[in-house]
């Protein structure tokens, strides 16, 4: 499990979306190894697929307020 901290509204939506890059870096793999279409926009946890060679897996990712 990884937790990204982001600043976000009162309703939850983050200011700055969290993309391939910033879960790549934080989970120490490749970038283009993450398989999301878009950012995530909003606070909450995600499961994220990842192909990484031969291998494919899911991260859970939580995105938490400031």
């Amino acid at each position: 499990k990884i937790v990204i901290t982001k600043k976000a509204n009162e309703q939850g939506h983050l200011y700055d979306g969290v993309d391939a890059a910033e879960i790549a870096e934080k989970a120490g793999i490749p970038e283009d190894a993450v398989r999301i279409e878009k950012p995530f926009k909003d606070l909450g946890t995600f499961e994220v697929p990842v192909a990484f060679g031969e291998q494919f897996g899911k991260l859970t990712i939580e995105v938490v307020a400031e």
